[in-house]
């Protein structure tokens, strides 16, 4: 997420799970440097398409991802939420790849 931020029209779609959006504030009681920037507008997720995914079995990498959510801007057809019965680990991130990149790349394949 940090560099499609960034870098947003190099990078144009992110896909992330169980982001540690809670960074460099490991504890979890305040936001992370992300959501800080795009508080203040240093970076902006205008252009991204973004698919956040965190397990309500990992609580603070789960409220960090809320929090983070909560800042970027209602787009249906750019911002995706989801949010899996489980934890910080490999099986539950296995089905999220494959439906976020789905997710990521259904312009491309309403087109063909």
């Amino acid at each position: 997420l940090y560099a499609g931020l960034n870098w947003p029209a190099r990078f144009g779609c992110v896909l992330s799970q169980s982001g540690s959006y809670w960074w460099p504030h490991r504890g979890g009681h305040q936001g992370g440097a992300i959501v800080e920037q795009l508080k203040t507008g240093t970076v902006s997720a205008q252009g991204l398409r973004i698919v956040l995914e965190a397990g309500i079995r990992e609580p603070i990498i789960y409220r960090a991802n809320q929090a983070l959510y909560a800042q970027l801007p209602s787009a249906p057809q750019s911002i995706f939420w989801r949010q899996v019965d489980g934890g910080h680990d490999a099986l539950c991130w296995r089905g999220g790849l494959m439906q976020g990149l789905m997710t990521l790349w259904q312009p491309l394949t309403d087109t063909i």
